[in-house]
């Protein structure tokens, strides 16, 4: 099912309509559900604004408005959503405002207590040109993101500005929170959050992992061959707070 306003003159043409959808208890995307607003010519985008109790999308659902037109573009339109309770993004599901050649696109999330986003992301994005990103701005009681992506990217412009507001933020190493520029300025990400000790959730074990049995042998003597490897893949763990202790340089032993 989807539910979308357009402007589709590739000329001057108008601006595309808002879409307004107030449910009093909750609204819930599936299986590929829309909800969008673009333009192809040189009208802006319609706005969208959304306001429930529990708002849920899943299972590549999208929230998205996009100009098209990739020479002076009208503007991408503003997504607003207010959840009284929880936010949930799933499954490859999206809220995104998108401008091939054109700015704007802010999208604004107003969460009561907590949202989680899984597998999914939050995007404002410029595909070339001058223009500056959108800027995304989270409010809510906990954020948790895990395996997801909150970014405001530009091209030549500068890239959005991300804030979010939380009490805590719980980010997994594989996420992702960027407010870059490919050619121009960064834009700046601010994170409102208290320091928590996050190690009391953890359970670990009574012993530490014996890895006597692997010592025995060398690794160049198991492998045949005369080196050894040590290879990271990936992202590990988050960076460490400007005002932390740092780790000491790297020492080598003959």
């Amino acid at each position: 099912a989807s539910i979308s306003s357009a402007s589709e003159s590739e000329g001057l043409g108008g601006n595309a309509g808002a879409i307004d959808i107030r449910a009093g208890d909750s609204v819930s995307l599936e299986n590929g559900s829309s909800i969008t607003t673009a333009t192809s010519g040189r009208g802006h985008a319609g706005d969208i604004m959304l306001e429930t109790g529990y708002f849920d999308m899943r299972s590549g659902s999208l929230i998205s408005s996009a100009s098209t037109s990739k020479h002076n573009g009208g503007d991408a339109g503003t997504v607003f959503i207010r959840a009284e309770n929880l936010m949930r993004l799933s499954q490859g599901s999206a809220i995104t405002t998108l401008a091939e050649d054109a700015g704007k696109g802010r999208i604004t999330v107003d969460a009561g207590d907590r949202i989680y986003v899984w597998d999914s992301e939050i995007t404002t994005s410029i595909k070339k040109g001058g223009n500056d990103a959108g800027d995304v701005t989270m409010n809510q009681d906990i954020l948790i993101l895990n395996r997801s992506k909150i970014v405001a990217n530009a091209w030549e412009g500068r890239g959005g500005n991300i804030r979010l507001i939380a009490e805590p933020f719980v980010q997994s190493w594989e996420s992702l929170v960027d407010a870059s520029s490919q050619f121009g300025m960064d834009g700046t990400v601010y994170i409102e959050s208290p320091e928590g000790d996050f190690a009391s959730m953890v359970l670990l074990p009574a012993s530490p992992l014996d890895a006597t049995r692997w010592m025995k042998t060398p690794c160049a003597a198991r492998s045949a061959e005369k080196t050894s490897r040590f290879v990271i893949k990936g992202r590990d763990a988050v960076p460490t707070p400007f005002d932390d202790w740092q780790p000491s340089p790297m020492t080598w032993f003959d």
